[in-house]
């Protein structure tokens, strides 16, 4: 994650570098790529640009308004590139919401002074269901008010973290000291980006 915030331009170049490597000559910009934005991402003196619009890729689940809230971005906004930290930080807020495995973010278009940005999100997969093996029906009872786990939220480290401790802890206290609980993740076919555990 450090690495992707550092350095938020490497992505941007990302998005040109198939159009790059058909360059022919380095004194000309490859057919399909808009020359003012190839010069914005290697210019070497800071310019003042104003954000048009931004859009939001792959957050099906979530309100988008609410997604502009929290990278702390709005259409409007002026930025210094090269120089501002302002992607950074908009990746970096979204990163902690932890619901997403993947943020990118990318410029994808140059009209003048104003600029046009893109974040491509990959959602982390929702719980669709869960089941307990090798216990007993009246520890199943039990485990399920303890483990904390709801159906169609985020699956994330945490989650799995947390109901890993609860099923320890709740046979510890029974007396079996030496319990060892493996959590199995499955895709969910039944249900589009849910898993099972």
């Amino acid at each position: 994650m450090k690495v992707i915030i550092q350095h938020v331009f490497l992505m941007i170049n990302l998005c040109l570098a198939t159009a790059a490597l058909a360059q022919n000559n380095a004194d000309t910009v490859p057919a399909g790529v808009n020359p003012k934005l190839y010069e914005l991402l290697n210019r070497r003196t800071p310019g003042e640009y104003v954000i048009k619009d931004i859009e939001f890729v792959g957050a099906d689940h979530f309100d988008l308004q609410l997604l502009l809230s929290i990278t702390g971005i709005a259409k409007g906004d002026k930025v210094t590139i090269p120089g501002s930290d302002i992607f950074s930080k908009a990746i970096h807020n979204i990163w902690q919401q932890n619901s997403f495995s993947n943020v990118q973010a990318y410029i994808t278009r140059l009209e003048g002074n104003d600029i046009y940005l893109r974040f491509e999100l990959t959602e982390r997969p929702r719980l669709s269901d869960y089941k307990f093996i090798g216990a007993k029906k009246s520890q199943i009872e039990d485990l399920d008010t303890k483990v904390g786990l709801v159906r169609n939220r985020v699956i994330t480290e945490n989650m799995k973290r947390n109901a890993t401790e609860a099923i320890t802890k709740y046979y510890y206290e029974k007396g079996f000291t030496n319990v060892k609980v493996n959590i199995k993740e499955q895709k969910d076919v039944k249900f589009a980006n849910h898993n099972f555990l």
